[in-house]
This record gives C-alpha cells, structure tokens and sequence, in this order.
C-alpha cells in the first residue's frame, strides 16, 4: 500500500452504481527519489534501479506511448550527478523549446526536492478527482468508462498526459491552486474517456498516415478537452493572454492556420507529392499541438450547431472535421474558412481505412 495513499481509496459515486475506488500512485516519485540519491553522488543507477523506475505505472506510460527511456535517463543524468555541471550549463545555453523547458523544469524539481516530498506526504483533498470527472462528463456521452480514471505522479515536465493511468508532474500539480488543479485534472481526464470510446482503430495505423491522422485527432481531442479547462477563462481574452500568450496568439491565428492545414491536404488529394513528407509538414503547421486551433474549431461548432454536437462525435476526429466545414459555413465564413471539396475527400479517404464497424459517419 505505500505506493497508494489511503486519502484517495475512497468510494465515489457519480451517478448509478458506486464507480470502484479510484488510486493515486506515487511510486514513480519514489523510484526516482532512489534514482536521484545514486546521481548524487555521481555514480551511475544499476540497470535494475532503472527497471524499477520505469516499471511504475506513471513512467511506463509515457515510455510506452512517448519518450524513449534514453530521454530520462539523460535528462536525469545531466541535471543530478555533479560531475555534469559544466555540461548542464552549456545545455541550457543551446536548449530551446521543449527540451530546453523540461531541462529548466528538472532543475526546479532539484531545487525544490524537500517540498515536492512534503507534498507527496500531504497531497491536496480527494474531492479533487470526483469533481474532476463530473467536469469532464459535461462533454462526453453516458458510454464512458463508469470510473474515476488512475492517476499516477512522477517526475517529467511541466505538464501531463491522458494516458492509463493519467499521469501527472508532481511539481506541475504543486504549482497550481487548488482551482486550476481541478480544471487540469478534469482536462486530462476527458482524454482518458475519450480515448476509450475511439471510434477508429488506433492500433492499425499504418506509418504512413501516422502524421495526418495525428493532425486530426489532436485538433479534435484537444479542441473538446479545452472546452472543459478553458471554456470559463476564454470569457475574459485579455486576463487568458496575460496568461498564456502563445496560446492567445495561436488561437486568433486560427482562420490561417485552418487555410495552411486546407491547402496541405489539397496538394495530398492531388497525388502528386509525397504522402509522408505532406503530412510531416501538415503536423509542424499546426501550433501548439492542436490546443489553440482545436479549440477554436469547437467552439464554432457549439456556437452555431450546439455542444450536443461535439459531444455526440467526441470520439470520431473525422466527424469533427465535418461538424466544423459545417460550422463554418453556417457562419458564412466569418468566424472561420469551411474546408474545400478536396480536403473534405482525403479526411474520409482517411476515415474509411480505419473507422470502426458501425461508427458514425452522417455529419456533412
């Protein structure tokens, strides 16, 4: 049990039958607490340490669906272990984007140790991850999973991700009040029901559609989450750039970033370039991972064909593409460009390789 704290093992009922208890893992925290100590004293963890680390729920998660182990251990590696210290200055020198705010991001987690492991000993109240899950069911059909998702803590970059279990940075989650955990909290757990009602099939992807189709999952699945998180705050633009500017910025860029998107797929119509090498080029279009642009999809399609229309597709990413062409031109265009007749062909030239049997297809 003291991977798993007993102020969450508590029996929440949302609606029916009591959903079973949820759990909150800290045990990737620990293992890298090991982990640290070894680097610490500039010595190298034993493959076993290593195994331990990226065994618990949190790290297997995101070693198996994002990072390679080479990633951490190198991250780890320079941030820890003494002997790396002209390196680590040298890295945040040249380290920009991503990799340069996770390798920030690690040195606050060095920084701030002794508080993270308090926090870990005296985590936030357990109402947090009921409240989240009613949040999120706003926008998902009654078909979801009856449970509070598993969540698991580690130690990986100011953010969190989706996955089973959901998995979030402990000093990310430290950082946040209590309000805005809660929203975060809910965001991820959308993606977690959603991912869980697709109506494609993921697993059959073949390599060559990787990058389209991850274009067009992203816009939708971050696009509908947003509506949970973000829906409230976008009612004041102002206060949300101050906040997230990038964000702002790639939302009032949408209306481009939807034509860009449009010519990629006409020129993929056509056949005359490569396949791949278009929807490489199509995924770098898209800002922020779909977040700022997915969002602004949504909320044309709530705008002007409801939130019962979002919610009812939440899980087919093609039917969203055509629930925002319908949208758009509803709006005549004025708060977005509709997609063109070309663009339109290849989302169900897409869809009719990997849409599930019986999955539903009728929106135009």
């Amino acid at each position: 049990m003291s991977s798993f704290l007993p102020w969450l093992l508590v029996l929440v009922t949302i609606s029916g039958p009591p959903a079973p208890a949820p759990s909150v893992d800290f045990s990737g925290v620990h293992e890298f607490a090991s982990i640290v100590a070894i680097l610490k004293g500039d010595q190298e963890p034993s493959p076993e340490a290593w195994a331990r680390l990226f065994r618990t729920p949190g790290y297997a998660a995101l070693t198996r669906s994002e990072f390679p182990e080479s990633f951490f251990k190198d991250r780890f590696r320079l941030v820890f272990m003494p002997s790396r210290a002209r390196e680590l200055h040298e890295a945040l020198q040249s380290e920009e984007g991503w990799r340069g705010a996770y390798l920030r991001h690690y040195l606050r987690v060095r920084d701030l140790w002794d508080d993270i492991m308090l926090y870990v000993e005296d985590p936030p109240a357990d109402h947090l991850l009921a409240e989240a899950r009613r949040r999120a069911l706003e926008y998902l059909p009654p078909t979801v999973p009856d449970h509070i998702p598993p969540v698991a803590f580690v130690v990986f970059a100011p953010d969190a991700r989706g996955y089973v279990p959901v998995v979030l940075d402990v000093l990310n989650a430290m950082d946040k009040e209590e309000e805005e955990l809660l929203l975060w909290l809910a965001h991820e757990f959308h993606h977690y029901y959603r991912n869980a009602i697709l109506s494609y099939h993921r697993q059959a992807l073949d390599p060559a559609d990787e990058h389209i189709l991850w274009v067009f999952d992203q816009l939708q699945a971050e696009g509908t989450a947003n509506q949970v998180n973000l829906k409230e705050a976008f009612k004041d633009l102002e206060e949300l750039g101050r906040r997230w500017p990038a964000f702002v910025e790639g939302y009032l860029a949408s209306g481009d970033v939807i034509r860009t998107m449009d010519s990629f797929l006409v020129r993929m119509e056509a056949g005359e370039e490569d396949w791949v090498e278009l929807g490489l080029a199509l995924r770098r279009s898209i800002p922020s991972s779909g977040h700022p642009t997915g969002f602004f999809m949504a909320n044309l399609i709530a705008q002007e064909l409801g939130r019962d229309r979002l919610v009812r597709e939440v899980g087919n990413p093609f039917a969203f593409l055509r629930s925002y062409h319908e949208a758009a031109l509803l709006s005549q265009g004025r708060e977005g460009p509709p997609l063109s007749d070309a663009a339109l062909r290849v989302v169900e030239e897409v869809e009719r390789k990997y849409a599930s049997p019986g999955a539903s297809s009728s929106v135009r």
